[in-house]
């Protein structure tokens, strides 16, 4: 009897030790996408860059993972195609269950952070078109230095038509064509005469001069604006793209610029601007530095304020919202005279 029990207990033996030798499946994220660029898990932390057009407070993540894996980002679950708020997360955690696999600390960058704007894009409107419609006024007749006036005009119908073929030479020579500073009014009639639809709006309250300018450009309306450019800042980078690129160095130094969308970035609001008083100037990628310049609205609020604190409104269509326009006293953009 004692014969037959030994094979029965080496029996039990053999298949419990089979039966805890199959280990639990490894947790496997093969691949993981923020603002859909693919991340290299086998560094020690993430970097994504975000693009141009990426909201701060809507970054897409999209990753592939085994079963009964997940993802978190400060301890929050996320699901593939989730879109976040990136601001403030500081590590993303991989676990298998309940237990932490993997923990990658992320560190956000972005091109607007290299282009002197700051990280986190929040909000945005741009009035592009699929062609480019800036114009340098360098290089624009014998009053190129105080063409800035028939330059942002030239512009303003560029952009309502992509067919239109004057220069800036051209609204010189119909008017003040033996020279000096256009008004404010000239800019009026000589886009009213070509289609273009304009109205004075008032820039004087503080309380809604950002709120005025985003409602604007948010229904496709962009405007221009007569300034000081003496009380705004320069910036002398030759890769940031914000502030004044060129001397300024005295007051009464009027100017005109076409604003034509707007950023804010790290809570702060950024003009989309093109400046027209480029002359050849160019960043280290060839663009010129006047197209699409980015101007703080602090600094273009005290340049208005003391030269000519209204905007002038270009639309094809009657606005959507209401807006209180006005009929201001005319002022010049001078430019600069060598």
């Amino acid at each position: 009897m004692r014969k037959l029990l030994l094979p029965l207990v080496s029996f039990i033996i053999i298949s419990c030790d089979n039966s805890t030798s199959n280990p639990e499946p490894e947790i496997s994220l093969s691949q993981l996408l923020i603002d859909h660029q693919k991340m290299d898990l086998e560094a020690d932390t993430l970097r994504p860059e975000l693009g141009l057009n990426t909201l701060a407070n809507a970054v897409s993540f999209d990753f592939a993972i085994s079963e009964d894996g997940e993802l978190k980002a400060n301890g929050t679950s996320i699901k593939p195609g989730d879109q976040i708020d990136i601001r403030g997360i500081t590590h993303i955690e991989v676990f298998h269950k309940d237990k932490l696999v993997k923990k990658y600390p992320i560190k956000p960058s972005s091109v607007w952070k290299n282009y002197g704007l700051g990280t986190y894009q929040t909000q945005m409107k741009s009035l592009n078109k699929t062609y480019s419609y800036y114009l340098d006024q360098g290089g624009s007749g014998l009053y190129q230095y105080i063409n800035c006036g028939p330059a942002v005009s030239t512009m303003s119908l560029l952009w309502k038509d992509s067919t239109y073929t004057n220069t800036i030479e051209y609204a010189r020579n119909t008017i003040r064509p033996l020279g000096g500073w256009w008004y404010t009014y000239d800019i009026s009639m000589f886009l009213e005469e070509r289609g273009l639809q304009t109205r004075y709006l008032s820039l004087q309250d503080p309380s809604q001069y950002e709120n005025t300018m985003i409602s604007m450009l948010d229904q496709g309306i962009p405007f221009i604006l007569c300034l000081d450019m003496y009380y705004t800042e320069q910036n002398t980078s030759p890769v940031e793209r914000t502030h004044r690129f060129y001397n300024a160095s005295s007051p009464d130094w009027g100017h005109f610029i076409l604003v034509k969308g707007y950023k804010i970035i790290d809570d702060q609001l950024w003009l989309e601007c093109h400046d027209p008083y480029t002359f050849g100037r160019t960043y280290p990628d060839s663009h010129l530095m006047g197209e699409n310049r980015y101007y703080s609205s602090k600094e273009l609020k005290k340049a208005t304020d003391i030269w000519w604190p209204y905007l002038i409104a270009l639309y094809k269509n009657t606005p959507s919202a209401r807006f209180d326009f006005v009929t201001p006293p005319p002022q010049k953009g001078r430019g600069f005279f060598k």
